[in-house]
């Protein structure tokens, strides 16, 4: 299996290395600061056929917040008439309800709330075919 492109988004640099720290073990890690740099770059994969497999991506950014962003990706997948759908995790320090509900009507499959527990992440990888159930 082929190590999974993973775009790490959040405008604060110490979440991103978190983050990189984290999924870098399993993946190859990219980076963004903002929605608008996150959409750039996953046109930039498409267009250069080496999609990405996951998104983290944080909710409040500059310049584009991650809930437009997902829904940017969205839209652009469905123009384009993508294959797969690439999955977007959004990672928030807001609490479950109206955000969460607006990220999955954006089209974000998963939520997490920060901080969280590294077991969170690896349960994920693993639910997601990126990890083998023996380190989860």
């Amino acid at each position: 299996m082929t190590r999974p492109k993973i775009l790490i988004v959040d405008d604060n640099q110490v979440n991103r290395s978190l983050l990189e720290h984290l999924l870098g073990p399993y993946g190859d890690c990219f980076f963004a600061a903002n929605g608008k740099d996150a959409l750039l770059s996953f046109e930039d994969h498409h267009q250069q056929g080496k999609p990405l497999d996951l998104i983290f991506m944080d909710i409040m950014m500059p310049v584009l917040s991650g809930i437009d962003a997902v829904r940017a990706i969205r839209e652009w997948e469905h123009q384009e008439k993508t294959q797969k759908e690439v999955e977007i995790v959004i990672i928030s320090a807001l609490k479950e309800g109206e955000d969460k509900k607006s990220a999955q009507e954006a089209g974000a499959k998963h939520y997490l709330v920060k901080p969280f527990k590294e077991q969170v992440i690896y349960n994920l990888l693993s639910q997601l075919g990126y990890l083998s159930p023996k380190k989860a």
